[in-house]
């Protein structure tokens, strides 16, 4: 990190710097892993979000096992660091990443000012493409059940090539559960039906239906369970006291018909304060 910082910084609320990791034979690796990039992001955390490092490989992993092909990342023994791989490099090659806060004409600091309604009309007008519809709301989906409140406009991306022929969705990243952090609000980065109340089962069905969705009632279903496995199963997720719990009540208030957001949504910093 001392090497990198000043060299490679990394916007965001999260400490990061990029490196480039290669070892003698010039061939990336981390440990006995041999990679496929040269390029990573390494994150730590500070003081106000103790062990966020652990936090973001636990959600990253869960997006993993939901089928949503994150990039590799790994999480440092002494849990102080966690380290991702790039995805906008293929066969030595560099692609093309848009955010939707430049796709949708904002600044910077109007991340937060859009609904995930617009995420999904802007997603299906810069792809054209159902398959790319279906994964955003998935995305959306998996940002609701585990508790991200901060996956706001700059958090999805789509890449290209030089032809621009084949726009596609990024990986996702990013993802971290933040309605265990006191610091910040419990509400959602960005608005659905109106609002950024987190949402319940029919709200999230609503929005798949109205985009033409197949079956949203199986995503959202087979997400949540696949989210339930992975807190059974992870040894990681204990390492933050709460977090389990925290989470599967996350996604217990999405699976739900209709529950009550009194005591859950309470008074805290705002994220665009």
């Amino acid at each position: 990190m001392d090497r990198y910082y000043l060299n490679g910084l990394v916007s965001g609320v999260q400490p990061k710097v990029l490196v480039n990791a290669v070892n003698d034979t010039g061939k990336p690796s981390i440990g006995c892993s041999v990679l496929q990039q040269e390029d990573f992001i390494i994150k730590t955390y500070d003081d106000e979000f103790p062990l966020l490092t652990v936090n973001e490989y636990v959600c990253m992993e869960v997006a993993r096992d939901c089928g949503l092909k994150p990039s590799q990342c790994w999480l440092s023994d002494d849990l102080r660091t966690f380290i991702t791989e790039r995805f906008d490099e293929v066969d030595g090659k560099r692609l093309g990443i848009e955010d939707f806060t430049v796709l949708m004409g904002k600044q910077g600091d109007e991340k937060y000012q859009s609904s995930y309604e617009m995420l999904m009309k802007a997603t299906y007008l810069f792809t054209k493409s159902d398959a790319q519809l279906r994964r955003i709301y998935q995305y959306i989906v998996f940002n609701c059940l585990i508790g991200n409140g901060d996956a706001h406009l700059k958090n999805f991306s789509v890449q290209y090539d030089e032809s621009r022929k084949d726009i596609i969705l990024t990986p996702p990243y990013d993802i971290t559960h933040t309605l265990i952090y006191d610091t910040i609000d419990n509400k959602m980065a960005l608005k659905l039906n109106g609002a950024k109340l987190f949402p319940d089962k029919k709200q999230l069905v609503k929005l798949g239906k109205n985009y033409n969705i197949d079956r949203p009632e199986i995503i959202i279903e087979e997400i949540a369970d696949t989210i339930r496995d992975y807190m059974n199963s992870s040894t990681e997720v204990g390492i933050i006291e709460g977090l389990k719990d925290s989470i599967l009540s996350s996604v217990h208030c999405g699976t739900s018909e209709k529950y009550s957001s009194k005591g859950y949504i309470h008074d805290k910093k705002k994220k665009f304060d």
